[in-house]
């Protein structure tokens, strides 16, 4: 009997977790036997425990994939031997930076300026999102995680909290990865909001150490932007594989993800389509890349 396929997230829910699970689904589908765990809190930790030979397969974010196989980033220690499968795609995934309109302040030189007494939902700093909100902060001569609290802040890290605290009232802003189909955009439905863009050069600063994309967030996608917004992209979210993994194997998965999956569309805005599944961050897996090919979208 072969071994189970060992999957492997962090604790908590989230995206990660209906990734993974949805993922599940599909090997259970196409037989194989699946050990499925939750390890911690640190999401930096599952690419780690993949390269490491502990988990066969994780889920992380696109730009967590590129910078742990570039050795980049948030992995500048050192890059680990990760490989792509397939990708369970967030569209319009962007890092969004807002704050109530009624505080008067419109870029983040006027954060520096005047040092408001800011309540933010932030990831925390060693998540991903948080080395990037630190990254972009630090560019306007900001410490996030010391001088917002200095000032008389308070940093909120909890995602799923993020939109009712705005919907008591009791958020000033939010800066990081989010969709329009959640707090975001919730936040620009119960309270008018400033969205704060980007200089060009801590943008592609950004997309170089963190792998997003610079883009420009079209005008309309939140409620009252009247005007694109520069800003960065995180493109997904990746099942990743290490770089020994059986290359038959690997291409046994990454065809189960496409042909067993129970359906396609996993929850809200994000979904999984062979079109883009090859667009991992990481380099591919020979035996996914195989079984891309075949089907024609590489």
């Amino acid at each position: 009997m072969s071994e189970p396929i060992r999957l492997t997230t962090i604790e908590g829910g989230g995206n990660w977790w209906k990734v993974i699970n949805w993922a599940a689904a599909a090997f259970r589908e196409a037989g194989f036997e699946i050990d499925l765990a939750r390890h911690g809190a640190d999401g930096l930790d599952n690419a780690r425990r993949i390269a490491a030979g502990e988990a066969d397969v994780t889920v992380t974010l696109a730009s967590g994939a590129w910078m742990a196989a570039a050795g980049r980033g948030a992995y500048a220690a050192g890059a680990l031997d990760v490989r792509g499968l397939g990708l369970a795609m967030h569209p319009g995934h962007y890092f969004y930076n807002i704050l109530r309109a009624d505080l008067g302040i419109t870029s983040f030189a006027d954060i520096a300026a005047k040092k408001p007494a800011l309540r933010l939902c932030v990831a925390s700093e060693g998540y991903i999102a948080g080395q990037i909100a630190a990254t972009l902060f630090r560019h306007y001569g900001i410490e996030l995680y010391s001088d917002i609290v200095g000032w008389g802040g308070e940093l909120h890290h909890s995602f799923p909290e993020a939109a009712p605290l705005f919907i008591q009232g009791r958020a000033d802003g939010l800066m990081r990865e989010n969709t329009c189909l959640s707090p975001a955009g919730i936040a620009a439905r119960v309270c008018d909001v400033t969205m704060l863009e980007m200089d060009q050069d801590i943008a592609q600063h950004l997309a170089d150490e963190f792998g997003t994309p610079v883009v420009e967030i079209p005008a309309g996608t939140l409620r009252g932007q009247d005007r694109p917004v520069r800003s960065v992209v995180n493109r997904g979210y990746p099942l990743i594989v290490g770089a020994d993994m059986d290359t038959d194997l690997a291409y046994r998965l990454a065809r189960a993800l496409n042909e067993q999956s129970p359906h396609h569309d996993i929850c809200e805005d994000i979904f999984y389509s062979p079109r883009h599944a090859p667009h991992t961050g990481a380099p591919l897996h020979p035996g996914a890349k195989r079984y891309y090919c075949e089907i024609g979208v590489l």
